[in-house]
């Protein structure tokens, strides 16, 4: 295996299990690791702290400290930072949203429509934690002040809008 501290696992559609420590990857098939990745196959060093697979097979790997990473079949294909729109490269959190993903970074939220990675300045408010999408179309953002809630499209789309705030003063 590689690395000794595991933040994050989770089971591919192939069956196998993604475990993500602080030096990398470990791919597991039954009780056998059969790949490792790390910074001699292009991932960085820094610890990994989210994962998400698309359709296709590709896992985002969201970092701490250098942004966002695709690998597929077992390779790093791309990474998404700075060049790309992505200005603050600590990711806690990708969440897959309409047609592309809500990265919740340490000091901001954004939204890649798979195009452009667009943050979402009009929300109000910067040390978030993690996003909640439920089936009604509202967004449930974790933060360090409460819990807000919004109009997912409103959110995504970066204009004016209401939100609720779930704090203390709500018994929160």
């Amino acid at each position: 295996t590689v690395g000794g501290r595991f933040r994050y696992t989770m089971e591919l559609d192939s069956g196998e299990i993604l475990a993500a420590s602080n030096m990398g990857l470990n791919y597991i098939r039954g009780d056998e690791v059969i790949k490792t990745m790390d910074d001699t196959d292009g991932l960085p060093s820094a610890q990994i702290l989210t994962m998400v697979e698309e359709s296709d097979g590709t896992v985002l790997i969201g970092s701490d400290g250098d942004g966002i990473y695709a690998v597929k079949d077992k390779k790093v294909v791309r990474r998404i930072g700075e060049a790309e729109g992505l200005k603050t490269l600590v990711v806690l959190r990708i969440v897959p949203c309409s047609e592309g993903y809500i990265y919740v970074t340490s000091n901001s939220l954004y939204y890649d429509d798979k195009n452009t990675i667009t943050r979402l300045n009009a929300f109000p408010y910067s040390n978030n934690y993690d996003v909640y999408l439920d089936e009604a179309g509202q967004a449930w953002i974790s933060s360090s002040a409460g819990i807000y809630i919004v109009d997912v499209d409103d959110l995504i789309g970066n204009g004016e809008y209401h939100y609720t705030l779930l704090d203390y003063s709500r018994g929160f």
